[in-house]
């Protein structure tokens, strides 16, 4: 939050810019290729690299924010981006609510291993989808309205 109250201020110029972007793109290479490197099959995820307070991850959230923050939102696909994005956050209590039974039914029942590359990539964007359909169905019967805003 603080650093984002830093950022907010800030203009940078170009070369800042492509700075800025080259620092989060290495410190997404060592989250990714520092964890690997460190991790042992024996001593399982060492967390080094990992941690929202870890160098890497303010570095890569530094990045997002300053591309966000410069990106022409009038063109025609980031209007069409962000005009999903406002339809999906109508939906984001709705999946915080829904989407921890379904890692449970996923892992507990269809014996999802939940350590896997697969899980953790596909497997994200499929609960989110289920959970958001399931939160808008949710939205749509009367008694539930309320339930789930």
């Amino acid at each position: 939050m603080l650093l984002g109250c830093l950022l907010s201020g800030w203009k940078p110029e170009r070369w800042q810019r492509v700075a800025v972007y080259a620092l989060a793109t290495a410190g997404w290479l060592a989250h990714m290729l520092g964890t690997l490197a460190v991790s042992t099959p024996e001593a399982g995820v060492v967390g080094t690299y990992k941690g929202y307070l870890n160098l890497p991850a303010l570095l890569q959230a530094v990045g997002v924010f300053v591309a966000f923050r410069h990106v022409d939102w009038s063109s025609g696909f980031a209007r069409r981006l962000a005009s999903a994005c406002g339809r999906l956050s109508s939906l984001t209590f709705g999946v915080y609510l829904v989407h921890w039974y379904l890692i449970n039914v996923a892992t507990t029942f269809c014996g999802v291993d939940c350590h896997s590359i697969l899980w953790r990539t596909a497997g994200t964007l499929a609960v989110f989808c289920a959970s958001a359909l399931i939160a808008w169905v949710l939205r749509k019967l009367p008694g539930l309205r309320r339930v789930v805003p």
